[in-house]
């Protein structure tokens, strides 16, 4: 009786899982397929146009093309700008948002407002912001006697840079609302003890905050990394790729070859290669966390 009904609940669960299944499938697992495929062809997107195979002819494109090269240093920057700025930024202003103060909803607003709002119209703002001699910025640093006759965005030198900077300024108020939440479920007798124990503010972070947001940081350092191989329409909006290749990335790589240049494969390879990166962003990240969640059990175990 046992098994019979194991069985029936096994079908059962089969077939309410199976709309869903479908759904995904065609969403998800046939376009990934298929942009796997069609990675190893040279072909120009015209639905009735041959298919060349090209072997791995694509993939060495990618890693010869110049552009290319470009793209995955820019990627860096972005990565680095990420750890570096976006990340204790967001925890900052988690910390401030946790507590009770007056004007705390729209302090949470101000700051979460550049998620809500369109990326392309924030590109379209900051090139406004950072346009050469009538621009706030670069008028504010003419003032100031800082530098004369200033291009951000039209300077190979800064033009990643400053792409790093809105990126920042878009990203902080969605990784601020993550950590606030993690904050937020954090036990308050453990922070009552330790006030109880004379613990000073940056033990507390360092010794009781930060290990028990580990959860939460995992995932917004996974976020923040692959998040910069999904910047499009905001490079897009500020310089389109320029000047020369100074702001290719990725994402814009990819549009320029499927879309300017007809080169779908190589479009599609790009894609692949994205979605490995990523992978392996994840799989590294998800390692280094469980490495030092595993010392920190040995030193327990050493200490008792």
């Amino acid at each position: 009786m046992k098994l019979r009904k194991r069985k029936k609940n096994s079908v059962e669960a089969i077939l309410l899982s199976m709309p869903a299944l479908i759904v995904y499938s065609c969403v998800i697992i046939y376009p990934i397929l298929s942009m796997f495929v069609t990675s190893f062809y040279e072909w120009n997107g015209v639905p009735d146009s041959p298919k060349i195979f090209v072997k791995f002819a694509n993939y060495q494109s990618f890693f010869t093309d110049y552009a290319a090269e470009y793209a995955m240093k820019n990627i860096g920057i972005l990565m680095a700008a990420g750890l570096l700025c976006t990340i204790p930024i967001a925890f900052f202003l988690a910390t401030v948002i946790n507590k009770t103060f007056r004007g705390k909803r729209i302090f949470r607003v101000f700051y979460f407002m550049p998620v809500l709002v369109n990326r392309v119209a924030i590109g379209l703002m900051f090139t406004f912001i950072f346009f050469p001699e009538i621009g706030p910025v670069p008028v504010l640093l003419e003032q100031l006697h800082i530098a004369e006759n200033v291009n951000l965005l039209g300077n190979v030198n800064t033009a990643m840079f400053t792409v790093a900077f809105v990126h920042v300024w878009c990203d902080v108020g969605f990784q601020m609302i993550i950590l606030s939440s993690g904050m937020a479920s954090l036990p308050d007798d453990v922070f009552e003890a330790a006030m109880l124990d004379g613990v000073t503010p940056w033990q507390k972070l360092r010794y009781i905050t930060l290990p028990m947001m580990k959860g939460t940081l995992k995932i917004c350092v996974i976020l923040v990394l692959t998040g910069s191989f999904k910047v499009f329409d905001l490079v897009m909006a500020l310089t389109a790729g320029g000047p020369g290749n100074a702001t290719q990335l990725p994402s814009t790589l990819l549009y320029t070859a499927a879309f300017s240049q007809s080169k779908f494969g190589y479009a599609n390879a790009i894609a692949v290669m994205t979605v490995l990166f990523c992978m392996c962003i994840t799989v590294v990240v998800n390692f280094i966390f469980k490495e030092k969640d595993e010392k920190r059990v040995k030193r327990r175990g050493g200490n008792s």
